[in-house]
Formats: C-alpha cells, structure tokens, sequence
C-alpha cells in the first residue's frame, strides 16, 4: 500500500511537472520570462523550486495571463496572488515576499501600506513596473503596445535594445508610448533607485540633496555610495545627513532574503556565505571597508576576488582596528593559557594570558621571521622597515616581537593583540636604520601606523623573561584548548563528571554542529538557533536559523530589523543624547544604549537625590515626590517580604518588585509555591514541576509542563534528577510517575545526601541544600532562611545584614565582592550585564513555540560554555538592581592563587566578548541580546597568601622539615 502510494505521488508530481513545462510556452515573445520559467520547471528539490516561482514576478508581468492561469491549474498557491486586489494585474508580485505583513497589505491593494511594511526592492518594484506599463502601453498599435510592455514591465539585464525597439515601433501614432516609456525606463532601470530616492527625500542639506537624486540611476551600489560620500560626506560625519545614510544603510521594519540562484547552495540550501565574519562588518570604520567586507564574505568565489582589495585597503589600516580584530576573533579566538612552543619558550607557562595562536606553526613561523629579519628588512605590507643587525642589537627584543606576532597575546578589554607604541618607538631608535630614521619625528611616523595608540596594546617586556610559572601545572586544565574533536564538531568541557567526581569520565564532550554558511568553519551547535546576516549586508537586518539533524542550517526565519537609534537621556538640567552601542555611566548607574533602548541598572546612588541625573524608569517615584534615601531601587525600603513576580523571580518586597516592573505579585518566595498544585494540565496529562525565570516580564512563564500519563519517561531526554531520600534518576518525569520528590537536578552528591539546615541564595531564593542551589546555578549567600536585603556596597550591607551570619571566605586572604541583593562577599569574579528587552523581543519571533519563552536557565547555559576552565564554573541570577548578575569562581576545595587569577580573567574574557562584540555572541539567538559588561574580580590580601603549587614552600612547613632532620641527626649520632 506504501508502494502504491509513494507511486502516486510520483505520477502527480511528473505530470505536475509535463504541464508546468507546456505552461512557460505561455510566454507571448517574453524571453527572459520563458528562461525564467524554464528554469523554475527544472528545479526538482522543493525549497529551489519555490524561491524559483517567487522569482518570475520579475520576468513575467502578470498581464501574461495565459501563463499565470495555466501555472495555477499545477500550483494552486498562486491563485489567491491572481486574485489580489492590486490594480494593472500587479497580482503576481505578492509572490515576491514571505512577510505576512507585506503579503496581507500586497493581496488587499493597499499601495500606501506597502512602502513601510514591505522592504523588499523587487517587490516594490514591480507592483512600479506595472503601474508605469498600465499609465503609458495604450492607444497606439499592437506592435508599440507589445514592445513598451516588454521594455516596462520585466527586468532584464540590459534594455537598450528594448527602447529603441520601441521608439522604432512607435514612430506611426505612438510617440506618446515613447515619451512615456522613456521616462519611466529611467527609474525601472535599477530597482534600488526606489528606495534611493527615498532616501533623497529626507535630506535637509538642498546640495546634498540634489546629488543624491542625481546619484540615484548609478547602477552599482558601491559606485552610488562613493558618489554620495563626495556629495554628502562620509557616514556619521555630518549630523544633518545622518538620517540619509541611515536609511541607506539600513532597512526599517521586516526584511528578507533575496534568494537567487548564485547566491543560494545546491546542496544545503543555506546561503553561501562566511555567516560569522559577516557579523563583523558593521564594524568597519569606512564605507568602502564595509561594503569590501560584505561582498567579500558573501561566497567563497567573492572572497578569492574581493580579498587583494580588502587586505591593501583596510587590513593594514589603523582605522580598521575593530573590523579586523572582529574577524580575528572569528578565525583565531583568544584562549586562555600557552605551553608546549620550542622557539618563544618565554610564552609557555602563560596560565592566566590570552593567546590566539599558541600553537607549533606559529611558533615556526616566528623562527622564520627572525632568519629573514636578520637581513636588515621587516616587510610590512606597503612599509618596509629597514633595520641594523638584529643579531647584535637587542635581539631578545626581536626574539620576543617575532614571537608576539605570532602567537598573538590578547588584552583583556578589547582582545587586541596590538604592540605598545612606545615599545615600537623605543626600539626603532636603538636598532632602526639610521639612514631612514635619523629623527624621533620619523620614528613616531611609522610607530604611528603600527600601534596608533597606547591603550590595550600587548607590552613586549612581559616576554622578555620567562613566565613566573617554572612548569606545566595541573592546577588550571583547559581540555578544549587545543580543540580536540573533528572539524565538524564542537567541544565542551564535561563539567558533570567533574563535578560529581565519576571514574572514566572523559573531560570533554565533542557535540556535532552546522557551519554559520557555506564559507564558514564557525559552527552552531546542534539543536539550536542561529542570527545570520541578511543577504544585503544591511545592518542590524537578520533572519533565525535552526541547526538541524543534517548539519545544515534549515527553518530560516526572517526578523525585523533593528534600526540605529540614539537614546534620549532626561536630567534635571538638559536633555542629552547617546549614541546606539555607547556605554556610559549615569550617575552610579551602569548604562547602555541599544536602538532607541536606554537600559540602566536601578541603584539608588549615595549622592543626596538632588545631585542624582533623573533616568526615568519605572516604579521611580514622580518628580515631586521625595524618594526615601534607602540605596535600593526606586527609593524603596528595606523590609523583607519577599514576593514572587510572574516571571517566576523572587523580590524582597512589593516595591522592588515593581520597581522592575512586574505590578502584580504574589507574597511568598517562588520556591514556596506548588504551580501543580490545581493541576493545570488536560485530562490524561500529569504535571511536573519546571521552575524557570524568563527574561521578560511580558511572557507566560509557567513553572511546570505536561506528560501524557501514559508515555514512558525512558523515552525522555536523561537529565538526571536527585530526589530528596538520594536516590537518582534519569529526568524529572521519571522522579514524578515513582512519586519522589525532587531535591535537586543533577547527579547525586554524597555530601548533599543527608538532611541539612535551608540557605539563602545570593539571588534571595531559600534552598534546601548546596546541592539544590548549585544545581539552580546560584551561589549561597548565608546559612538558614533568607531574611535581610543586601547591598553592593559594605557599609549598608552592615546595617541591613547586622543579623546574618556570613560563612568565612576560601581562601582566608580573598578580599571578595559583594553581589547586588546579597549580604556576604564571595571570592568569585562577578560580571554585570545589561540585557537588551528589544533584541530579545524580536529573536524570540523567529524560535519555535516550544523554545519559547527564553529564559535566564537558557542564558546561563549558553553562558556556561565560554568558560574554559575545568576548575572554574559559571552562576549567576537576575538582580534587584535590573540587570544580569554572572559570579564566576573556583570550585575546588582549596583554591589557589593560580585558580583565583584563571577563574577572573575568565570573567575578563566574557566581559570583552560582549563589548566588542564578539560573532560568537552576537551570532547566537540568546547571547546576542547582551550589550552591555562590566567586571569586578577579587583581589588577595599579602595576610597568608596562599602559594600555587609552583611556588616555594611556606615558613613554617620549612621549620617543621629542620626539626625533623635535627631530630633525625641526633639520633644518628647517638646510634
């Protein structure tokens, strides 16, 4: 029966096919719409063939109706676009979009409506095209009428042919066709003009204006840009021109796509493109470094023709610091830790320093660069530098400056891997050649070329001499770095095995993932969602893929696009404004500016109020209201009742909690309620328990889910649980249908599986064991329920927390940090993100139902896996104060100095990774809505400073070792 059906569906699907090939000799002298058609008909694959039949709009106009009809008899889906109410046939263009928007204002005839929602060119051009075909191809003879529809209403290649086709056919009783034709042929030439010309409109500057709509027949979109920066000045350079150039370079409102066959891969359907270096090209610092770097990335093809133009104009520009730095990241991410090089032995050892390149080949190519350099010629693309004998003259200096070229430190802030200028000056006076630099001013003309500036440079005096570390310690352990798994898979710390302390547990996992495009060696990893840059290469324009079983990526969804907007800022003197991307303080409020959105953390400041800027947020108290000087959000008090808001986040009072604007909440910590308690689910379902906190206050959080009663757990994901009498099992499903009660998720830890005393979170949540916070990702701030409302800083914190008893730091010398909300300070690296609501609102738009909502588990998750460390590990909770509270410390009973130092730079490394926005951030759904980090990491005290194992001996240790030789002697010598 199978058989017979699958044979069925062949049949139709053949003589679709036969009738679709009869249908394109439908085609009335159009031949460009018969190659069209024909090529639409040969497409066998279902996605190919569907972008083919949203193409023909292009080719084929729809007063070709012979055509359209018989299509229609073998794709049904075309009839309701036959049917559109748009006048002149223009039907067949609502084809061209897959934006509901779009297509439900296109299918109604609503022209107006079209021009903001649908930002597709071709479309819009046309509905234009036909427009212009209805308005001039009449009242003349057949042969006119025919050759100005071919000339108005398709878009081929070249239409010189075409209009003196029709100004021949026109000559008896048609110039008017002509006339008209010719006008209009000007502006259907380039269906960019379109939104070119709208873009004119907006200009204020009447010269930069004129050229604009001058500009707007150039062809080419990179010749157009360079003629508008000659006209208009360069983006950004002039205010008054900036709405210009943030229409052109910048599509509002939803997008997509424009499929085609060069730009879409045979055989994964995805686009060919390098995914993840696209990401970077906003940041080029130019325009033609931009549009270099888009086409560039946009195949493999392109790449090979565009890259002598890209490396000669922007690679080596100082200028372009951030774009290239930006690719880096992609290709070479910095990591954490150097060992096991021949030549640069000073790099080895390095545990607590970022390096790209640490690795044998970089090592021998900075052998190779000493063995050229000693001829007297550093070749620097487009500046050779001559040099004196670097045999002689400081050639460990050399040694170290061929070695950091190669294997690339990182700073901490910005994972620039530039030399100090006063580095490059310093030795270019001593060993320059003193023919070519006879002068300091030469000097610093040079140096200014390679290091323009000073901040977060890599200093070569750290390399001089060896690390302070004398061998490999198993103290710090990165099992991911060198990358161990194949090269279609990704790999991750096994931090479960770890932590449970299980024998033959390997220490990493290799998980498979789907490369960011046909060019791209970046993966997504299996089973999750990825941002892909439009095709166009517009800023802030993005569709949601999903990386599927086939590691491709499938299931695109386009986003709306996030424009560039600048925040306004309200104070009490003058309204001033931040630029999109800035950070910048308020105040004692940490800030971000992100399209328009201002995030800010709420801190009440220590400053009386008057001197406070007034950033308006909600649950402030109004302006002529006097806030009580608390030091916490809104001016609220300081009594703790805590109350559960509907995104499942306990606050510590009513006021808080709508300071953060959650305005209903119920009284009680969210861990107090039963969420199956009247049993939400249908007949035949049974409820389990899933506490989650989403990350906005609008989405349903619902803190269980649904199993049919009848389904077998077994078949579930395992993620092990651990009930409350220690016994473990394979999920949460299986502990519910035995009738357990879950304790924690997770392996079970023998030191968890005795009773203990409740403990407070850092996040203000009480819990039942260490176990049960570990496994929620918080840290425990004190012993027994939570009772008191901490405070950042010390002082306070001692008047609300008078009664709590803190749990002494490990080590004793830690100098610690004190999380917004908690009471006791914790020796752990502690992050401070602002999360951005816009950014998470449109990604959420392109995930499935049953991703949504995205939650801070989700984040911290996705966190997670950036740290690299086995011996350090990721918590983290969402703040009182508004914003994404990240501790990241050591987890070994006795850290060391050495973990200390591995487990902040950790935190140094994530905090850059947000800021410069890294394509592994900002190309992942979750992590790319965090704009905005700051770092704070403990320090230790010289009061019994705990030594790594590398170190000497302690004192006394020392002492104790004498007395027992003496001991020893003594009893020899009386033997």
């Amino acid at each position: 029966m199978r058989v017979l059906f699958s044979t069925l569906l062949l049949v139709q699907a053949v003589l679709s096919n036969q009738s679709d090939i009869l249908c394109c000799k439908q085609t009335s002298g159009f031949k460009q719409c018969k190659s069209a058609c024909n090529k639409f008909v040969s497409q066998t694959e279902v996605n190919l063939r569907l972008r083919a039949l949203k193409e023909l709009p292009k080719f084929c106009p729809g007063h070709l109706t012979k055509l359209w009809r018989c299509l229609n008899e073998t794709n049904p889906g075309t009839r309701q676009y036959l049917e559109s109410k748009l006048p002149n046939k223009a039907g067949v263009c609502c084809l061209m979009t897959s934006t509901s928007k779009c297509r439900r204002d296109c299918l109604n005839g609503n022209k107006q409506a079209l021009n903001t929602s649908c930002s597709d060119i071709h479309l819009i051009s046309c509905v234009t095209r036909h427009d212009a075909t209805a308005n001039c191809c009449q009242g003349a003879s057949k042969s006119c009428i025919k050759a100005c529809k071919l000339l108005l209403a398709s878009q081929p290649a070249s239409k010189n042919n075409l209009l003196h086709r029709v100004k021949k056919n026109c000559k008896m009783g048609g110039r008017h066709v002509f006339e008209c034709a010719k006008k209009h042929e000007s502006t259907t030439k380039n269906p960019d003009g379109y939104k070119q010309l709208k873009c004119c409109s907006i200009v204020k500057d009447p010269v930069c204006r004129e050229s604009c709509q001058k500009g707007h027949l150039i062809k080419n979109l990179q010749e157009a840009m360079d003629y508008l920066t000659k006209a208009c000045g360069s983006p950004l350079g002039k205010k008054e021109n900036n709405a210009m150039w943030n229409c052109f370079l910048k599509v509002e409102g939803p997008t997509e796509i424009p499929f085609s066959e060069e730009t879409i891969s045979p055989l994964t359907g995805t686009p060919k493109m390098d995914g993840a270096k696209r990401h970077c090209c906003p940041k080029a610092a130019s325009t033609n470094c931009f549009w270099l770097c888009v086409k560039m990335f946009k195949s493999r093809w392109s790449a090979s023709q565009t890259y002598p133009e890209f490396d000669m104009k922007c690679a080596y520009q100082p200028s372009e610091v951030n774009l290239m730095n930006c690719l880096a990241d992609v290709t070479k991410p910095c990591q954490l830790g150097c060992t096991g090089l021949n030549f640069c032995t000073n790099f080895n050892n390095r545990h607590t320093e970022l390096f790209r390149s640490c690795d044998a080949k970089a090592d021998s190519y900075a052998k190779s660069h000493m063995q050229h350099w000693s001829k007297g010629i550093i070749n620097v693309p487009g500046m050779p530098i001559l040099v004196q004998d670097i045999k002689k003259c400081l050639p460990d200096t050399w040694k170290a400056i061929a070695c950091l070229l190669q294997i690339k430190p990182c700073s901490i802030k910005s994972h620039r891997s530039t030399i100090c200028k006063s580095d490059c000056i310093e030795i270019l006076q001593k060993c320059g050649n003193s023919s070519s630099y006879s002068n300091l001013k030469k000097v610093e003309e040079v140096c200014n070329k390679l290091s323009p500036n000073e901040s977060n440079c890599i200093s070569i005096n750290s390399y001089l001499k060896p690390s302070k570390y004398k061998d490999v310690t198993d103290e710090v352990t990165h099992p991911c770095n060198p990358n161990p798994c194949e090269k279609n898979k990704m790999c991750d710390i096994n931090r479960t095995c770890y932590a449970a302390s299980l024998d033959g547990c390997e220490p990493h996992n290799c998980v498979p993932g789907c490369p960011l495009g046909d060019a791209s060696n970046f993966l997504v990893r299996m089973g999750e969602y990825a941002r892909v840059p439009v095709d166009s290469g517009r800023e802030g324009c993005f569709r949601v893929c999903h990386c599927g079983g086939q590691s491709r990526l499938t299931s695109c969804t386009i986003l709306n696009c996030v424009p560039r907007r600048d925040c306004p800022i309200k104070s009490q003197k003058e309204l001033t404004k931040k630029e999109h991307g800035e950070r910048f303080m308020v105040g004692c409020n940490f800030c971000a500016c992100f399209a328009g959105e201002l995030m800010c953390t709420k801190r009440q400041c220590l400053e009386p109020p008057s001197q406070i800027p007034d950033v308006e947020t909600e649950g402030r108290p109004k302006r002529n209201q006097t806030p009580m000087f608390t030091g916490l959000p809104c001016g609220c008090d300081s009594k703790h009742n805590p109350v559960c808001a509907s995104n499942g986040q306990t606050f510590p009072n009513l006021c808080i909690a709508r300071c953060a604007g959650f305005k209903d909440s119920q009284p009680g910590s969210c861990e107090s309620f039963d969420p199956c308690k009247n049993n939400p689910c249908s007949k035949g379902q049974r409820c389990l328990i899933d506490r989650k906190t989403c990350l906005t206050p609008t989405d349903s959080c619902n803190q269980y889910f649904c199993v049919q009663e009848s389904s077998y757990c077994k078949d579930m994901q395992l993620e092990p649980v651990c009930d409350n009498e220690g016994q473990q099992h394979p999920n949460l499903c299986s502990i519910h249908f035995k009738g357990k009660q879950l304790a924690y998720k997770g392996f079970c830890k023998p030191y968890c599986s005795q009773p203990t005393k409740p403990l407070c979170g850092i996040n203000g949540e009480t819990y039942s064991s260490v176990c049960a916070a570990t496994s929620s990702r918080v840290i425990v701030d004190y012993e027994g329920h939570c009772r008191a409302i901490g405070h950042q800083v010390v002082s306070i914190s001692e008047g609300r927390c008078k009664d709590v008893k803190c749990p002494p730091l490990v080590p004793a010398n830690c100098v610690g940090i004190h999380p917004p909300g908690a009471c006791c300070p914790h020796c752990a690296a502690q992050i401070r993100i602002l999360v951005s609501l816009t950014q998470l609102s449109i990604n959420s738009e392109g995930l499935q139902d049953h991703y949504k909502p995205i939650t801070l588990e989700h984040l911290l998750v996705a966190l997670r896996r950036h740290v690299t460390t086995t011996e350090c590990d990721l918590f983290g909770y969402q703040s009182i104060e508004g914003d994404l509270v990240i501790l990241i410390k050591a987890i070994t009973n006795k850290p060391t100095v050495l973990q200390i130092e591995a487990c902040s730079l950790e935190a140094q490394r994530i905090e850059a990774l947000i800021n410069t926005g890294s394509p592994s951030f900002t190309s992942h759904v979750i992590l790319s809505t965090l704009k905005a980090a700051d770092t704070q990491t403990p320090s230790l005290s010289l009061r019994q400073t705990q030594a790594s194992s590398t170190n000497h001996l302690h004192i006394p240790h020392l002492i104790i070792c004498l007395l027992q030789t003496i001991i020893i002697l003594k009893w020899s010598l009386r033997s």
